[in-house]
This record gives C-alpha cells, sequence and structure tokens, in this order.
C-alpha cells in the first residue's frame, strides 16, 4: 500500500510496503507496468504510520574537505552557509541516499582530488543503517 511520492535522483518514487520482501521499500513509477494486485488480507495494515524508517528523521553532517587548506575550507564553509563549520540536514531515513547524491555526493566514493569534492560526510558511522559503505 503506498503511502508517499518522493521526487529524488531525477525520477518519482513511491514509497510502499513490499509484500515480497516484507518490508517497506522505494519503487520507481515508471518502472510499474500495470496497477499491482493488492492482497485483500493486507489492505489497511501497511499503510505509512507503519513505517517507522519513514518517521525516522537522519542528521547528516556535511564539513569541508579536511584535505583542503584552511582558507578554502572557509570559503567552502561559506559557500554552504556552514556554522562552525559544519552543515547539518535533516531528511527522513531512506532519502539520506538520494539527499546526499544530489549534493554531489557519492558515499561509496572520495574524490582523490579535494577540490572536486570540496565536502565530506563528517558523521559517517551513524549514517551506516542508511548507506552500505563499500
Amino acid at each position: 500500500m503506498p503511502h508517499t511520492l518522493v521526487f529524488a535522483a531525477g525520477r518519482w518514487h513511491v514509497r510502499a510496503f513490499c509484500e515480497k520482501h516484507q518490508q517497506y521499500r522505494d519503487f520507481v513509477l515508471s518502472r510499474f507496468r500495470a496497477a499491482p494486485e493488492p492482497c485483500g488480507s493486507m489492505l489497511g495494515k501497511h499503510d505509512g504510520q507503519y513505517d517507522a524508517d519513514w518517521h525516522t528523521h537522519v542528521e547528516v553532517r556535511l564539513i569541508p574537505d579536511r584535505r583542503l587548506p584552511e582558507v578554502e575550507r572557509s570559503l567552502i564553509g561559506h559557500d554552504y552557509g556552514m556554522k562552525n563549520g559544519e552543515l547539518v540536514l535533516t531528511c527522513r531515513g531512506p532519502l539520506v541516499l538520494y539527499a546526499l547524491r544530489e549534493l554531489g555526493l557519492n558515499p561509496q566514493h572520495s574524490e582523490v582530488n579535494p577540490r572536486a569534492q570540496q565536502v565530506e560526510i563528517a558523521n559517517r558511522e551513524e549514517l551506516t543503517r542508511w548507506i552500505r559503505w563499500d
């Protein structure tokens, strides 16, 4: 049973309970080819109020890339509107990866040139529930 539409990564997604995997997941709308057949016994039991991940708000902390000289870190902090050298973004748990990608950050890859990356994630450990760090 879908409960939320989200535009992320240039596509529309629907957040819904997946009967096959028995958990809430994000589905890309353009991949639907027909109306799904609802399972009568599940209707009403898996609406948005039971999606604990969706109701979990996560803080993503960004800082200027520590490999840069202090003067450049200060400029980047100003560019991003950081306070005390940090920008705190709050988003729903399932949207953490999408939010990072919208900022041009790939959590699985660190740019060799810090000027290409400019910012880094300061609280990586706290985000392990939402991102696989390969």
